[in-house]
């Protein structure tokens, strides 16, 4: 699909904003810009992409590249060769390349290989917008500049950190961080949004009883009263062509060969492993395919008398040894009530459907204690030598306690893996454990005890249960957090919440202040200019469900101009035309 083109018709209408810039003047506004800021500067036309063109110049005793497309408003600026090192510390510079763009949002560092010198070189990068009538952006581009220099220092000393430190899993800490904000990004829903995406949770030995209080915390009465499980091998059915006489009815009973379990002891439906209902459980090798699996519970679940509860387990892949499984839990409807139109009646079957992946990688909970136990101890040993502690072992020593300590490891390694059914048993242990000893915590222990609600709220939004993930994310929001305000305002967007606009528009202005005050004083924080951007997505999203249909697409055209607002903007706009189209023919009926 042509992007640009769906994009331009938007743009048609009023402009994106008042300094949008023409296509033909990129070029002339390049060296008008280079020209203010008096210097001297060389073209390379660049033969292999139309309209393109690298302008070197000298600042400031530093060598710049700027790279400009007469396509695009956008110029990318190089500060090539900043740094030098031998090849022996590619290792270390990686990492450092990782950690300096986790924490820089407008530069960039990368780096090449110089196999010839044995040499490896560090460059910079950010981006920069032009206009035709902004007289600010001379002094903008300058400020820019001028700001490379620092940021090279900032690197150079990230880089003499990594160094000295001694530690090889700063990458894994870089990427766990990384996870975490795509997590967070797959949160913010679209009207538009892509289809569902399953999430590999891996789970050990989960029972009937422990899923039915995952999702009925609050319901103390619940009783099992019967079970049943009915898998269908379709392998088995033959195949038959169009020219072929389909057999009788009986003759098909006798090819799906279903393996049945029932129970109707509370107790034995209670402690049923549910995985364990697709048979085939003491090795991978053993198992060349297994079929859909259908669980029938017959339960009480407070107001809920003896309603039929569905279970479906389907094998969706077999990688390495782990079978990835996919889980639909169906609730039965409460005792019935009036349902009004087709619309609400959708809406309450997907209040009632909740969908998770669980991986059963036939791995035993000694082989898990083991590795916690040797994870546990290279902890104790780094902490009595005095040594500097990863984010995962500092995560873990949150107690001195090794059941604690064991439920902090497993459900952070879970949570990172998006193994949130999996991971909420370990975290909620973990905080009942801590949270009578807040008072006791120091700074850092409280950290890591938010960093625990966060986690828990954070794996109940996935699984839908919104007012339990709003308990744990309402303790983290005052917190100043980037992350923590993100899902927050997530969890209000995503459940219609009537303080989600108020919320989000607190937030805006809170943030255009701090960014008033940072540009008196020539500096930027980092990350800020994003959060505004995803508030102002998110405030779009609900002016949209207000159906506050001009005010929405306004907001929309405005972010059009920024790469990462560009598609999901193009999608909310084509919304819009889509309900004023409804609404007008509607009127017409």
């Amino acid at each position: 699909m042509n992007w640009q083109w769906i994009k331009s018709l938007f743009s048609a209408k009023t402009p994106l904003s008042s300094s949008a810039l023409a296509p033909v003047k990129v070029h002339s506004t390049v060296k008008q810009l280079l020209k203010s800021l008096q210097v001297q500067w060389e073209v390379q036309e660049n033969e292999h992409v139309s309209g393109e063109a690298d302008y070197v110049f000298s600042f400031q005793q530093g060598r710049f590249r700027l790279v400009a497309n007469a396509h695009h408003t956008f110029v990318h600026i190089h500060f090539p060769y900043f740094s030098e090192v031998s090849l022996s510390q590619i290792d270390n510079l990686r990492f450092a390349c990782n950690d300096f763009n986790l924490k820089q949002s407008d530069f960039k560092a990368y780096y090449t290989l110089n196999p010839k010198e044995e040499a490896i070189n560090a460059h910079l990068l950010f981006n920069f917008r032009l206009a035709t009538h902004d007289k600010r952006q001379s002094y903008e581009l300058g400020s820019m500049l001028q700001q490379t220099f620092e940021m090279a220092r900032l690197f150079r000393q990230i880089f003499q950190n990594i160094s000295g430190s001694g530690h090889a899993d700063l990458e894994e800490n870089s990427a766990l961080s990384m996870r975490e904000r795509y997590l967070s990004r797959e949160l913010e829903l679209w009207h538009q949004h892509p289809s569902l995406v399953w999430r590999e949770t891996t789970t050990m030995h989960h029972t009937i009883g422990q899923l039915f209080h995952t999702f009925y915390e609050d319901e103390s009465n619940i009783q099992f009263h019967a079970l049943q499980t009915m898998q269908t091998d379709w392998g088995a059915f033959p195949k038959f062509s169009e020219q072929e006489t389909m057999p009788e009815q009986s003759d098909l009973s006798t090819v799906a060969r279903p393996i049945e379990i029932s129970l109707s002891s509370h107790d034995d439906i209670s402690n049923f492993m549910l995985l364990d209902a697709l048979g085939c459980a003491e090795s991978w090798e053993d198992c060349p395919s297994i079929s859909p699996v259908t669980i029938q519970v017959l339960a009480t679940v407070g107001e809920l008398k003896e309603k039929t509860f569905v279970i479906h387990l389907d094998i969706e892949d077999r990688i390495e040894g782990n079978d990835y499984v996919s889980v639909l839990f169906i609730e039965p409807t409460s005792p019935l009530s009036p349902v009004s139109s087709e619309t609400s009646m959708a809406g309450m079957r997907n209040n009632l459907t909740h969908r998770f992946l669980m991986v059963r990688d036939y791995v035993g909970n000694e082989q898990r204690e083991a590795e916690f136990r040797y994870q546990w101890q290279e902890t104790q040993d780094a902490m009595q030598r005095g040594e500097k502690l990863s984010e995962e072992q500092r995560f873990m020593g949150l107690s001195v306690v090794p059941n604690v300590g064991y439920n902090l490891y497993w459900g952070r390694r879970y949570f990172t893996s998006k193994r949130y059914y999996e991971a909420l048993q370990h975290l909620e242990n973990a905080y009942r454990a801590l949270n009578p000893n807040f008072e006791g915590l120091n700074k850092s222990a409280r950290e890591h005890f938010y960093e625990i609600c966060y986690f828990i709220g954070f794996c109940y939004a996935e699984l839908k249960l919104y007012e339990r993930a709003y308990f744990y994310l309402d303790i983290v929001y005052p917190q100043n957090s980037v992350r923590y305000a993100s899902e927050y305002v997530n969890l209000l967007v995503n459940t219609k919440d009537f303080r989600a606009l108020a919320t989000i528009e607190r937030l805006i202005k809170n943030i255009e202040q701090e960014v008033a005050r940072l540009e008196a004083d020539e500096k930027e924080e980092e990350g800020l200019q994003a959060f505004l951007r995803f508030l102002l997505r998110r405030k779009g999203y609900v002016l949209i469900d207000q159906r506050k249909l001009d005010e929405a697409e306004s907001l929309f055209q405005a972010l059009l101009d920024y790469p990462d607002c560009e598609k999901q903007a193009i999608d909310e706009l084509m919304y819009i035309e889509q309900l004023r189209a409804e609404a007008n023919n509607t009127k017409d009926s």
